[in-house]
Protein backbone atom coordinates (compact mmCIF):
# COMPACT_ATOMS: atom_id res chain seq x y z
CA UNK A 1 0.00 0.00 0.00
CA UNK A 2 2.52 2.58 1.03
CA UNK A 3 4.61 1.18 -2.32
CA UNK A 4 1.59 2.50 -4.27
CA UNK A 5 1.43 5.63 -2.27
CA UNK A 6 4.97 6.53 -3.61
CA UNK A 7 3.56 5.70 -7.53
CA UNK A 8 1.22 7.53 -7.77
CA UNK A 9 2.78 10.56 -6.50
CA UNK A 10 6.24 10.13 -8.41
CA UNK A 11 8.33 9.12 -4.99
CA UNK A 12 9.82 6.54 -7.77
CA UNK A 13 12.92 6.07 -5.40
CA UNK A 14 11.07 6.06 -2.06
CA UNK A 15 8.94 3.06 -3.90
CA UNK A 16 12.24 1.09 -4.94
CA UNK A 17 13.47 1.06 -1.85
CA UNK A 18 10.41 -0.64 -0.63
CA UNK A 19 10.21 -3.08 -2.95
CA UNK A 20 13.78 -4.35 -2.50
CA UNK A 21 12.66 -4.69 1.58
CA UNK A 22 9.80 -6.71 0.02
CA UNK A 23 11.76 -8.73 -1.70
CA UNK A 24 13.95 -9.73 0.93
CA UNK A 25 10.94 -10.91 2.61
CA UNK A 26 9.28 -12.34 -0.43
CA UNK A 27 13.01 -13.36 -2.76
CA UNK A 28 11.75 -13.98 -6.75
CA UNK A 29 8.07 -12.98 -6.34
CA UNK A 30 7.28 -12.29 -9.57
CA UNK A 31 4.90 -8.88 -9.18
CA UNK A 32 7.43 -7.44 -6.93
CA UNK A 33 10.16 -8.16 -9.45
CA UNK A 34 8.32 -6.54 -12.16
CA UNK A 35 7.67 -3.22 -10.51
CA UNK A 36 10.64 -3.26 -9.40
CA UNK A 37 12.76 -3.22 -12.67
CA UNK A 38 10.10 0.00 -13.90
CA UNK A 39 11.10 2.02 -10.40
CA UNK A 40 14.60 1.55 -10.60
CA UNK A 41 14.85 2.83 -14.61
CA UNK A 42 12.47 5.60 -13.18
CA UNK A 43 14.63 6.65 -9.95
CA UNK A 44 17.50 7.21 -11.73
CA UNK A 45 16.05 10.45 -13.41
CA UNK A 46 14.87 11.49 -9.68
CA UNK A 47 11.25 11.59 -8.46
CA UNK A 48 8.53 13.37 -9.96
CA UNK A 49 8.61 17.13 -8.88
CA UNK A 50 6.18 19.91 -9.44
CA UNK A 51 8.21 23.02 -10.39
CA UNK A 52 5.44 25.81 -10.89
CA UNK A 53 2.42 25.43 -9.28
CA UNK A 54 0.00 28.19 -10.93
CA UNK A 55 -3.79 27.31 -11.19
CA UNK A 56 -4.59 28.03 -14.71
CA UNK A 57 -7.84 28.33 -17.04
CA UNK A 58 -6.93 26.48 -21.02
CA UNK A 59 -8.99 24.32 -23.39
CA UNK A 60 -8.66 21.56 -24.62
CA UNK A 61 -11.54 18.51 -26.15
CA UNK A 62 -14.26 16.78 -23.93
CA UNK A 63 -16.28 14.53 -26.03
CA UNK A 64 -17.81 10.76 -25.17
CA UNK A 65 -15.13 9.65 -27.20
CA UNK A 66 -12.49 10.75 -24.45
CA UNK A 67 -10.26 14.21 -23.10
CA UNK A 68 -7.62 15.73 -24.52
CA UNK A 69 -5.48 17.75 -22.69
CA UNK A 70 -2.54 20.03 -24.77
CA UNK A 71 0.71 19.49 -22.95
CA UNK A 72 4.18 21.08 -23.82
CA UNK A 73 7.43 19.08 -24.15
CA UNK A 74 10.72 20.81 -24.80
CA UNK A 75 8.94 23.34 -26.58
CA UNK A 76 6.55 21.33 -28.40
CA UNK A 77 2.73 20.79 -28.14
CA UNK A 78 1.08 17.49 -27.93
CA UNK A 79 -2.15 16.94 -27.56
CA UNK A 80 -3.30 13.73 -25.27
CA UNK A 81 -6.06 11.82 -23.62
CA UNK A 82 -6.47 11.61 -19.96
CA UNK A 83 -6.65 8.21 -18.29
CA UNK A 84 -7.13 8.36 -14.34
CA UNK A 85 -7.35 4.61 -14.69
CA UNK A 86 -3.90 4.48 -16.27
CA UNK A 87 -1.29 3.37 -13.51
CA UNK A 88 1.15 5.14 -15.24
CA UNK A 89 1.11 7.73 -18.36
CA UNK A 90 2.10 6.10 -21.97
CA UNK A 91 3.70 7.04 -25.06
CA UNK A 92 4.58 5.32 -28.16
CA UNK A 93 8.09 4.88 -29.24
CA UNK A 94 7.58 7.02 -32.48
CA UNK A 95 5.72 9.93 -29.99
CA UNK A 96 8.68 9.79 -27.91
CA UNK A 97 11.33 10.17 -30.77
CA UNK A 98 8.89 13.16 -32.19
CA UNK A 99 10.12 14.85 -28.59
CA UNK A 100 12.81 13.93 -27.99
CA UNK A 101 12.15 11.87 -25.41
CA UNK A 102 15.07 9.33 -24.21
CA UNK A 103 13.79 5.58 -24.17
CA UNK A 104 15.52 3.18 -21.71
CA UNK A 105 15.21 -0.79 -22.43
CA UNK A 106 13.52 -3.04 -20.20
CA UNK A 107 12.73 -6.18 -19.40
CA UNK A 108 9.00 -5.44 -17.37
CA UNK A 109 5.30 -6.37 -18.65
CA UNK A 110 2.65 -4.92 -17.79
CA UNK A 111 -1.52 -6.44 -17.52
CA UNK A 112 -4.41 -5.11 -18.53
CA UNK A 113 -7.69 -5.02 -17.25
CA UNK A 114 -9.02 -7.69 -19.80
CA UNK A 115 -6.42 -10.05 -19.01
CA UNK A 116 -3.62 -9.39 -21.55
CA UNK A 117 0.18 -8.83 -20.87
CA UNK A 118 2.11 -6.52 -23.46
CA UNK A 119 6.12 -6.07 -23.07
CA UNK A 120 7.26 -2.46 -22.42
CA UNK A 121 9.51 -0.16 -22.15
CA UNK A 122 10.46 3.15 -19.92
CA UNK A 123 10.87 6.90 -20.64
CA UNK A 124 11.24 10.20 -17.99
CA UNK A 125 10.15 13.05 -19.11
CA UNK A 126 11.89 15.95 -17.49
CA UNK A 127 9.82 18.86 -18.02
CA UNK A 128 6.20 18.51 -19.28
CA UNK A 129 3.27 21.45 -19.00
CA UNK A 130 -0.32 21.83 -18.89
CA UNK A 131 -1.41 24.98 -18.52
CA UNK A 132 0.31 26.92 -16.46
CA UNK A 133 1.42 23.62 -14.26
CA UNK A 134 4.85 22.33 -14.79
CA UNK A 135 6.21 19.04 -13.91
CA UNK A 136 9.67 17.65 -13.91
CA UNK A 137 10.55 13.97 -14.84
CA UNK A 138 7.25 12.54 -15.21
CA UNK A 139 7.19 8.58 -15.35
CA UNK A 140 5.76 6.79 -18.87
CA UNK A 141 5.36 3.45 -20.08
CA UNK A 142 6.68 3.09 -23.69
CA UNK A 143 4.66 1.37 -26.32
CA UNK A 144 5.15 -0.13 -29.65
CA UNK A 145 3.41 2.20 -32.35
CA UNK A 146 1.52 -0.79 -33.33
CA UNK A 147 0.05 -1.55 -29.77
CA UNK A 148 -3.39 -0.78 -29.02
CA UNK A 149 -4.49 1.83 -28.07
CA UNK A 150 -1.70 3.86 -29.80
CA UNK A 151 -2.38 1.93 -33.20
CA UNK A 152 -5.60 4.05 -33.22
CA UNK A 153 -3.96 7.31 -32.63
CA UNK A 154 -1.84 10.13 -34.85
CA UNK A 155 1.25 11.66 -34.64
CA UNK A 156 1.01 13.80 -31.98
CA UNK A 157 -1.68 11.98 -29.99
CA UNK A 158 -0.08 8.94 -29.05
CA UNK A 159 0.50 9.73 -25.84
CA UNK A 160 -1.93 9.04 -22.08
CA UNK A 161 -1.78 10.78 -19.21
CA UNK A 162 -2.08 8.47 -15.78
CA UNK A 163 -2.92 8.99 -12.94
CA UNK A 164 0.71 10.70 -11.41
CA UNK A 165 -0.13 13.91 -13.31
CA UNK A 166 -3.61 14.48 -11.60
CA UNK A 167 -2.67 14.30 -8.42
CA UNK A 168 0.77 16.42 -8.30
CA UNK A 169 -2.06 18.87 -10.27
CA UNK A 170 -4.23 18.15 -7.13
CA UNK A 171 -7.64 19.61 -8.79
CA UNK A 172 -8.52 19.36 -11.78
CA UNK A 173 -11.67 20.27 -13.72
CA UNK A 174 -13.32 20.25 -16.87
CA UNK A 175 -16.52 21.76 -18.49
CA UNK A 176 -18.71 19.81 -21.50
CA UNK A 177 -17.18 22.56 -23.64
CA UNK A 178 -13.81 21.50 -22.96
CA UNK A 179 -12.33 24.42 -20.83
CA UNK A 180 -10.21 23.22 -18.03
CA UNK A 181 -8.94 24.63 -14.42
CA UNK A 182 -6.15 23.14 -12.15
CA UNK A 183 -5.04 23.93 -8.71
CA UNK A 184 -7.32 25.69 -6.52
CA UNK A 185 -9.64 27.22 -9.14
CA UNK A 186 -11.09 23.71 -9.62
CA UNK A 187 -11.69 22.49 -5.89
CA UNK A 188 -14.68 20.86 -5.83
CA UNK A 189 -17.77 23.22 -4.70
CA UNK A 190 -20.29 20.78 -3.79
CA UNK A 191 -19.29 17.86 -2.05
CA UNK A 192 -18.39 18.62 1.58
CA UNK A 193 -17.32 14.70 2.61
CA UNK A 194 -14.96 13.00 0.94
CA UNK A 195 -16.41 10.18 -1.98
CA UNK A 196 -13.14 9.19 -3.30
CA UNK A 197 -10.41 7.14 -2.28
CA UNK A 198 -7.63 5.08 -3.84
CA UNK A 199 -7.30 1.55 -4.67
CA UNK A 200 -3.73 1.21 -4.78
CA UNK A 201 -2.89 3.58 -7.80
CA UNK A 202 -6.56 3.78 -8.87
CA UNK A 203 -9.39 6.41 -7.78
CA UNK A 204 -12.44 4.75 -6.58
CA UNK A 205 -16.00 6.76 -5.92
CA UNK A 206 -19.09 5.47 -4.64
CA UNK A 207 -22.13 5.17 -6.62
CA UNK A 208 -25.94 4.79 -4.98
CA UNK A 209 -27.76 2.11 -7.05
CA UNK A 210 -31.29 0.18 -5.57
CA UNK A 211 -30.61 1.67 -2.62
CA UNK A 212 -26.88 0.33 -1.98
CA UNK A 213 -23.45 2.23 -2.48
CA UNK A 214 -20.93 0.48 -4.77
CA UNK A 215 -17.61 0.95 -4.97
CA UNK A 216 -16.69 2.13 -9.12
CA UNK A 217 -13.33 2.72 -10.33
CA UNK A 218 -13.29 6.00 -12.08
CA UNK A 219 -11.98 5.71 -15.57
CA UNK A 220 -11.26 8.53 -17.78
CA UNK A 221 -9.93 6.46 -20.50
CA UNK A 222 -12.45 3.93 -21.10
CA UNK A 223 -13.78 4.69 -24.56
CA UNK A 224 -16.04 2.21 -24.89
CA UNK A 225 -18.46 2.70 -22.15
CA UNK A 226 -18.89 1.95 -18.92
CA UNK A 227 -18.40 -1.79 -17.32
CA UNK A 228 -20.25 -3.76 -14.90
CA UNK A 229 -18.14 -6.68 -13.18
CA UNK A 230 -18.47 -9.83 -11.26
CA UNK A 231 -19.37 -8.40 -8.14
CA UNK A 232 -21.89 -6.94 -9.73
CA UNK A 233 -23.14 -10.13 -10.98
CA UNK A 234 -23.65 -11.60 -7.81
CA UNK A 235 -24.78 -9.50 -5.96
CA UNK A 236 -27.63 -8.24 -8.13
CA UNK A 237 -28.36 -12.05 -10.14
CA UNK A 238 -31.88 -11.70 -9.68
CA UNK A 239 -31.76 -8.69 -12.09
CA UNK A 240 -29.75 -9.56 -14.65
CA UNK A 241 -31.99 -13.09 -15.04
CA UNK A 242 -35.29 -10.78 -15.00
CA UNK A 243 -33.74 -8.29 -17.41
CA UNK A 244 -30.72 -9.30 -18.52
CA UNK A 245 -29.77 -11.04 -22.39
CA UNK A 246 -26.47 -12.52 -23.12
CA UNK A 247 -24.37 -11.74 -25.68
CA UNK A 248 -20.13 -10.85 -26.09
CA UNK A 249 -18.40 -7.61 -26.55
CA UNK A 250 -14.96 -6.95 -28.42
CA UNK A 251 -12.85 -5.69 -25.55
CA UNK A 252 -9.14 -4.06 -26.70
CA UNK A 253 -6.29 -3.24 -24.10
CA UNK A 254 -2.95 -2.89 -24.37
CA UNK A 255 -2.39 -6.78 -24.23
CA UNK A 256 -4.91 -6.67 -27.14
CA UNK A 257 -8.08 -7.30 -28.29
CA UNK A 258 -10.71 -9.78 -27.47
CA UNK A 259 -14.39 -11.06 -27.46
CA UNK A 260 -15.40 -11.18 -23.95
CA UNK A 261 -18.82 -12.66 -23.05
CA UNK A 262 -21.54 -9.89 -21.00
CA UNK A 263 -24.96 -10.01 -20.06
CA UNK A 264 -26.68 -6.68 -20.96
CA UNK A 265 -29.23 -4.62 -19.31
CA UNK A 266 -31.46 -2.59 -21.33
CA UNK A 267 -30.70 0.68 -18.64
CA UNK A 268 -29.21 1.38 -15.18
CA UNK A 269 -30.01 4.32 -13.70
CA UNK A 270 -27.94 5.62 -10.33
CA UNK A 271 -26.50 8.40 -8.39
CA UNK A 272 -22.79 9.37 -8.90
CA UNK A 273 -21.07 12.58 -7.51
CA UNK A 274 -23.94 14.50 -6.49
CA UNK A 275 -25.58 13.86 -10.00
CA UNK A 276 -28.39 11.30 -11.79
CA UNK A 277 -26.72 9.19 -14.73
CA UNK A 278 -28.00 6.40 -16.71
CA UNK A 279 -26.29 3.71 -18.72
CA UNK A 280 -28.11 2.66 -21.52
CA UNK A 281 -27.29 -0.17 -22.01
CA UNK A 282 -25.28 -1.71 -19.02
CA UNK A 283 -23.06 -4.14 -19.71
CA UNK A 284 -21.97 -6.91 -17.00
CA UNK A 285 -18.46 -8.77 -18.51
CA UNK A 286 -17.55 -11.99 -17.14
CA UNK A 287 -13.40 -12.69 -15.82
CA UNK A 288 -10.58 -11.87 -16.74
CA UNK A 289 -12.27 -8.29 -17.54
CA UNK A 290 -12.14 -6.12 -14.53
CA UNK A 291 -11.63 -7.73 -10.94
CA UNK A 292 -13.42 -9.07 -8.01
CA UNK A 293 -13.67 -5.92 -5.66
CA UNK A 294 -15.64 -3.39 -7.11
CA UNK A 295 -18.33 -3.02 -8.77
CA UNK A 296 -17.02 -1.73 -12.26
CA UNK A 297 -15.99 0.97 -13.74
CA UNK A 298 -17.48 4.62 -14.81
CA UNK A 299 -16.35 5.82 -18.43
CA UNK A 300 -16.52 8.93 -20.53
CA UNK A 301 -20.44 7.72 -21.43
CA UNK A 302 -21.15 8.19 -17.64
CA UNK A 303 -18.80 11.59 -17.12
CA UNK A 304 -19.96 13.08 -20.77
CA UNK A 305 -23.15 13.52 -19.17
CA UNK A 306 -22.57 15.66 -17.20
CA UNK A 307 -21.97 19.72 -18.21
CA UNK A 308 -18.91 19.63 -15.52
CA UNK A 309 -17.00 17.89 -13.60
CA UNK A 310 -14.51 18.26 -10.71
CA UNK A 311 -11.82 16.22 -9.49
CA UNK A 312 -10.32 17.35 -6.21
CA UNK A 313 -7.55 14.95 -5.35
CA UNK A 314 -6.32 17.40 -2.14
CA UNK A 315 -9.80 17.38 -0.15
CA UNK A 316 -10.78 13.21 -2.33
CA UNK A 317 -14.14 14.70 -3.41
CA UNK A 318 -15.70 13.90 -7.31
CA UNK A 319 -18.03 16.39 -8.51
CA UNK A 320 -20.78 16.02 -11.43
CA UNK A 321 -22.75 18.74 -12.28
CA UNK A 322 -25.43 19.05 -14.25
Amino acid sequence: MLTDLYGRAGRYQDALRLLDDSLKIHPGRADLVNARVLFAAWAKHGDQSLADYRPSTFHGSVSRDGIVLPVSIHGKTAHWALDTGANFSLISEKEAAMFGVAVDDSSASVADGAGGTAKIRTAVIDELSIGDMRLRNVAFLVLSDSQEPMSDMQPGERGLIGIQVPVALQSLAWKSDGTFQTGAAAASRKNRGENLYFDGTTPVTRVLFGGELLDFELDSGEQSGSQLWTRFADDFATLLKERGTKSNKQVSEVGGSNKRDIIELPEMKFRVGGFDATLRPARVYSKPVGNEFHYGHLGMDVLSQAREVRVDFAAMTFDLLP
